[in-house]
């Protein structure tokens, strides 16, 4: 299996930053009514929609690599793709809007355009529509745990290392020491 998530040059990543762009707008517009929905959900939704879709085909829905935050995976893209998306001006897709859930402030970002969806496969869309549906009414800690849980080498990585989503096709022995993982990652 092969799985492109360094595209960056030729081109490549502005298709990718496309496809991104596209993603956030088709998961905001789908949870618009979720009242847990903000920032953080949103980055596991996309984490979820690519890993599934990876574990399937060996590709992913966004082509972009994935980093470990104190929350759970993120797309490392994410905050400038985000900020390009909400800048004033009449290319402005997004919003985000700032909300209260249960006490805790939430910024939720709000499509302001259909997503396109023809950069995407049926398989991809269908993708992002089972981790929406799978993460629907789920808080922001809640969806934390189980991106937490479901990478089983979570714990290994550094904060702000990369999420290799090929990692998620092995099984991770109890207690394996950190040098063992990073030679291991050299290797392959």
């Amino acid at each position: 299996m092969k799985i492109n998530l360094n595209a960056a040059t030729d081109g490549v990543q502005d298709r990718t930053d496309a496809k991104v762009r596209e993603a956030i707008l088709y998961v905001a517009a789908r949870c618009e009514r979720d009242a847990t929905f903000g920032a953080t959900l949103l980055n596991k939704i996309l984490f979820f929609a690519d890993l599934d879709l990876f574990l399937r085909t060996g590709k992913s829905v966004t082509e972009r690599q994935h980093q470990k935050l104190p929350q759970g995976p993120a797309l490392r893209c994410l905050l400038h793709v985000r900020e390009e998306m909400e800048c004033p001006g009449p290319s402005q897709s997004l919003k985000r809007e700032r909300r209260s859930f249960h006490g805790k402030l939430q910024h939720g970002p709000v499509a302001l355009r259909q997503a396109d969806t023809s950069v995407f496969t049926s398989s991809e869309l269908a993708a992002l529509d089972a981790a929406i549906e799978g993460l629907r009414g789920k808080t922001a800690a809640q969806a934390s745990r189980l991106s937490h849980k479901r990478f089983n080498w979570w714990d290994i990585l550094k904060l702000r290392e990369t999420v290799d989503l090929r990692m998620a096709l092995l099984r991770k022995p109890k207690n394996i020491p950190r040098e063992v993982f990073e030679r291991a990652a050299v290797l392959a």
